[in-house]
Order: C-alpha cells, then structure tokens, then sequence
C-alpha cells in the first residue's frame, strides 16, 4: 500500500470537545486533534522507519497511526505536541536569517552574503560536531527538524544518535544493533506520544466507530510496547535520596510516567481501566466465562497481571477500584467453576480470574473509609514492606523463589459464600470477608534445598490431592494399538519441578511443603510459573493440629515477586459448592519483622533456617 506524501488526509472528528461537554477530561491539552495513517518517511526525513514490520522492531505492522496538525508541514512527524517553537524551529531561523540588518540602501546585499556565509560553515560542520549538537536538543522532534535543516545534518543524524537516546531513555539490550535499537527507539516515541485509552466505555456515545478504530490501533501497539518494555526491562536496587533502598531502572521509570496521569496528554490507562477494558465483563453470563491467555484479545490482561507490583504499590495506580462485587464473586469461586490453570498440562492460566482476585484485594488494601478492611494496616506497612517490581531480567523455566514473604488470605461465613455461590443472580450484593483476627499480613519462608526435602519425598497421597507433576503421563509408552509410528514420537521438553519447604510465623505459626514448576509463555510473556503445597497449622505447643489442614495452588507472575491464587480445606473437595475456600495473595520482601534478611550469616550454634519444618514433617500425614 503507498500513501502519496502530500496527499489530504482524511480528518478525523475532534472528540476532546465533545468528552468536555459530558465530562472532565484526563489530559489537559488533547493528545490528538486529529490523525491520520501515513507511510512512514526515510529517516533522513523523521525518526520513523519505513520497514517498522522487522522482527525485531515493536511495530505491528507497516503503517502507525500518527498526530496531525492544524499548520500543515512538509515532513510528517510523530510528536503529538505542536509547541510555538522547538530548539531546533530556532537553530533553522538562525541559520535562515543571518546576520543583524543593516541600512536600507545595502540590505538585500549585506543577507544574501552573511546568509551564504553561515549557512555555508554550518553545512561544513564535520559529523562530529552535528552530533554533539544533536544531544544537546531536549526532544526526539528537535533532531527530526534538525536533520532537515540540509544535507550535512541529515547525513549525520545517523542510528547511532537514536542508539544514544534510546540509551538515555531506556535500560540496555544486550546483544541487539544499533539498527535494532534505533528502530524501537523511534517506534516507542511515537506510540508513547499518543494519547491511548483503554476504558472508552466510560465516554459513552462520544466515542464515534471512527474514533474506537483509531484506539485500537493505538491499543495494540501499546501493548506490542509495554510488552517488550517488561521484557527487557532490567532495574536494579538503588538508594533513593533519602537513603531507602528500592528498586528502579529506566523501563520501569518510563512505564511509570506512563501509567501515572500527570496531565501531560501521554498518560495510559492500562492499569485503571482493569476490568473495564473491552469485553472484560460482558454481560452477567459472560461474567462467568473461563478467559485464559490462548484467547484472542487477552494480552491486555497479561500486561495487566505483569504490572501487578505497580498496581498495588501505595505510590500509584490509586483510583477507586471497579467491580468490586464482580470480583469478590470470582475469588470465592470453587475449582470448577473457576480453575486457576486450564489445559492438559495445565499450561494456560485463567487470565481474567487471576486479574479478578487482584483486584479483589487492592479493594481491601485501598479502599479507605472503613471499606477495605486491612487498609488501614496496609497503609502502615514500612516501605520496604510493599510489594516490589522484579530485579533485573525476567527469566524464563522454572526459577527459585525469595526466601521471605508477607501476604494475606481472606474467608467468609460458610453460608454466605454457599450463598454467593449459588446465587443465579450473583453479584446481587456484596458479602463480608474476614482476615484472621490479630494479624492480618503473615510472614513467610520459604527454602530451596532438594539435599534436605527432595522430590522423591513427596508423598503420593499429596499428589493426588495437588496434581504437583501435571506432565506424569506427557511421555507415557505409545499404545501398541496405536497407528502413530513410535520413532515419530519425539519426547516432550518438560520443565523441572522444584521441591520447596516453608514456615509461617506470627499469631498462627503453621509448616508447608510444596512443588513449583514453569509455565510456557502467555501472550508472548515468560517468567509465569505454577506453584501447590499442603500447610499445616500446629497447635499451641507447636504439633500436628489434624483439623488445621489445607491446600494451595496459585500462579507465580513474572519477575517472582508476586503469588495469586487459591486455597481450600484439604479435607473437602475444591469443586464442590459447599467446600471452604477463598483467595489468597503474597508478595516478596527483602527481609523479615525482625529484620533478618536472606543473606545474613546463621549462627553457627543455632538450628538452620527451616530445620524445624524438615523435623515437622515426620508428624504429617502422607
């Protein structure tokens, strides 16, 4: 498809004005007046490739929607502010008109010979200087317009200028060109430029067929962008100035600006449209729908899920939260009704129910006004106490987790959730959920070591209840009445699994022991993981309590810091209706309520961390 360069494009109705008559808007100067779909020029010509379709670039296709402007130009840009004049507007009109005007008599002649002399030692600058220059100017656009001031300047505008930006701007990709990394600076620019909104349903009638084609473009390559953007993100822990250790990269830096409205018309609803998003909840039947990550439309709710450290963090994304009786109806859902993983080998993850008890607790850890009901605990939490983004890249497999955690779980009368679960029309209303009385945020260890808990200690009786190893039967002999040829069957690639052992301290001490294993990419993502285990509440003098028993199965979000899922009462089966269960969600902290981090020494008098529950599971039933 070829667009004629100087073509007019086709406008497309200003609906900034028409949102302000039903509502505020979100940005104070509208993103887009109005758009249109253009080849995309040389880069002599703008910081937009022609070929944004390569394998390595974030574009999803030849052509991105772009912002126009009222004053017509001869080369298309991709930055959607039209400021009175850029640095580089300034350094054109420097070099246009020369030197002070003199007399009347001798003008014409004094600026044609001082416009040829400036304009002659500008165009000999060597590519060095232009280069230097180039750094110099604050805005993408600024170099666009400065590479079009002639020859010598655009020759010298070269990838390895937008390598430098790209490096200024975001984290290092190991091992991409400069090619590479010039293409997804420029793609970046211009999708981050436009204004793109996830929750158009909250515009109503304003939002034209016209306007909601243009957003999905800008929707989809958003996502294509927040998507690398978690891929190669790759922070690390700082100090802040204030001394406090935290974690932080330029991904990261930039996914923030993004996702936080400071009115500055590039502002992503990503995180505060969760659930609100196209087809998020359909009507009250489609409500109930299992949604997981194979289905069309659903990278929305992945780099949703993978935003989940930013979300909940008491620093952003504190919007009133949507839906809370939707979601309250999803976290109390049985197995049936709602599994966590879906698939043979239970390889896909319900996307959309994951995203529902997240939401659930954001709820009870935000909501202020007595609404949440450990938000006001939550608010107190010191700050390296919150959940925290992942540190470096996100790795792939099946990966160790930290050692501690602080997290939360949630119940509810058994009539009431009886009553949630079979009422038709579900959500009629909202129910009271319950934390256990006197602390509501326990702590976690958990420990990696296969010499003091390996895998053939698991017990059979465990894995029926749990299914730790779903890929058991995945390379079973091939049946001989089979008509499969056996040298056609190659064996699967199968992940390992990991044994892991654990405690829980606070005012209901408890031990567990799991088995976590890797999932495969979701929407393009790795770094999921799925984890089970048996937990074990002790009595007052610290043994076996047989009625205190319960399952656990959630799923481990990218980067490890985050666990989401369910749990259930080991003695009742998890698909019936009238089974004790309930959500719950933890997240990795640096170190303990006593301070006690991982990597300090243990006293070598002293029992080794998680001994006690390598001792414990001799009491245990199996």
């Amino acid at each position: 498809m070829n667009t004629k360069r100087h073509a007019k494009s086709k406008t497309v109705a200003t609906y900034t004005q028409r949102l302000s008559r039903s509502q505020t808007s979100t940005w104070k100067k509208p993103a887009i007046r109005s758009s249109k779909i253009i080849q995309t020029p040389t880069p002599q010509q703008s910081f937009l490739d022609e070929d944004d379709d390569d394998v390595l670039s974030d574009a999803t296709g030849e052509y991105i929607i772009v912002a126009s402007h009222a004053r017509s130009s001869q080369n298309e840009t991709i930055d959607v502010e039209d400021h009175d004049e850029s640095v580089a507007d300034h350094i054109t009109g420097q070099v246009a008109a020369g030197d002070t005007v003199m007399g009347d008599a001798g003008q014409d002649v004094y600026e044609s010979v001082a416009t040829d002399y400036s304009g002659k030692l500008f165009k000999d600058f060597p590519v060095e200087i232009h280069q230097h220059i180039s750094s110099y100017l604050p805005t993408p656009r600024d170099v666009t317009k400065y590479a079009g001031l002639c020859r010598s300047s655009a020759a010298s505008i070269t990838d390895s200028v937008w390598r430098e930006r790209f490096e200024q701007t975001f984290d290092r990709i190991p091992g991409a060109t400069t090619r590479e990394v010039a293409k997804k600076y420029r793609f970046r620019c211009s999708v981050s430029g436009l204004w793109t909104c996830f929750d158009l349903g909250r515009y109503g009638a304003t939002i034209t067929d016209e306007i909601r084609c243009i957003q999905q473009r800008n929707q989809n390559d958003c996502l294509e962008m927040l998507r690398t953007l978690i891929i190669e993100s790759d922070a690390r822990k700082v100090r802040d100035s204030d001394g406090k250790e935290i974690v932080d990269g330029l991904n990261l830096r930039f996914i923030r600006s993004m996702i936080t409205n400071k009115g500055d018309g590039k502002f992503v609803d990503i995180i505060d449209s969760v659930l609100n998003t196209e087809g998020a909840l359909n009507c009250k039947s489609g409500a109930s729908k299992v949604i997981t990550a194979n289905k069309t439309g659903s990278l929305v709710y992945i780099i949703q899920l993978a935003l989940t450290p930013i979300s909940l963090h008491p620093g952003y994304c504190n919007n009133k939260v949507s839906h809370f009786d939707v979601s309250q109806m999803h976290a109390y859902s049985t197995a049936k009704a709602q599994p966590i993983f879906v698939g043979k080998v239970l390889q896909d993850i319900n996307v959309r129910w994951l995203l529902h008890t997240i939401n659930f607790f954001k709820f009870h850890f935000k909501s202020g006004n007595g609404e949440g009901i450990i938000a006001n605990d939550y608010a107190l939490l010191e700050p390296d106490q919150y959940v925290q983004p992942w540190v470096g890249l996100i790795e792939a497999g099946t990966q160790p987790l930290g050692r501690f955690w602080k997290g939360a779980h949630t119940f509810m009368d058994n009539r009431d959730v009886l009553a949630l679960r079979t009422d038709k029309n579900a959500p009629s209303h909202i129910y009271s959920d319950a934390v256990d009385p006197g602390e509501s945020f326990p702590e976690l260890e958990i420990y990696f070591d296969e010499s003091k808990f390996p895998s053939s200690c698991w017990p059979v009786m465990w894995e029926r209840m749990l299914r730790s190893n779903p890929f058991i039967d995945t390379n079973a002999p091939v049946n001989p009445s089979s008509r499969r040829s056996p040298r056609k069957a190659k064996p699967a690639k199968l992940p390992p699994i990991l044994t892991f052992y654990g405690q829980v301290r606070g005012s209901k001490p408890a031990h567990f022991y799991g088995r976590l294993h890797a999932l495969p990419q979701q929407q393009g993502l790795h770094g999921f993981q799925r984890l089970v285990l048996m937990k074990f509440y002790t009595d007052s003098n610290g043994d076996y309590n047989p009625e205190q028993l319960f399952c656990y199965e959630g799923c481990v979000l990218p980067g490890g810091k985050v666990i989401v899922g369910r749990w259930w009462d080991a003695f009742a089966d998890p698909r019936d209706d009238t089974t004790a269960s309930g959500p719950f969600i933890w997240w990795n902290i640096e170190r303990n309520a006593a301070g006690i981090t991982a990597d300090m020494a243990v006293d070598g008098n002293a029992m080794a961390p998680g001994d006690n529950t390598i001792t414990f599971f001799d009491e245990v039933p199996k």
